[in-house]
């Protein structure tokens, strides 16, 4: 039996992208316009990694999470 894990992905990426419009709301409008004009979340996770280092993986992940969010609601 395989499992379908999508709506709980959905579900965290919402998360981060709830979590980024209260605690980081400059970053996730960044983020926004990167998804508008292309970029992908793991491009956008990327980026984030070399900015931040290791210290804020968290914060990374939430960076791509709320992208892949974006990319699959709002920035269409």
């Amino acid at each position: 039996m395989k499992l379908d894990f999508s709506a709980l992905a959905e579900a965290f990426d919402s998360d981060d992208y709830e979590w980024m419009n209260l605690h980081a709301s400059d970053h996730l409008k960044a983020i926004e316009k990167l998804v508008t004009d292309g970029a992908t979340p793991q491009q956008i996770r990327q980026y984030a990694q070399r900015r931040v280092g290791p210290e804020r993986q968290q914060f990374v992940s939430r960076c791509e999470g709320a992208a892949r969010y974006l990319r699959a609601n709002k920035a269409e």
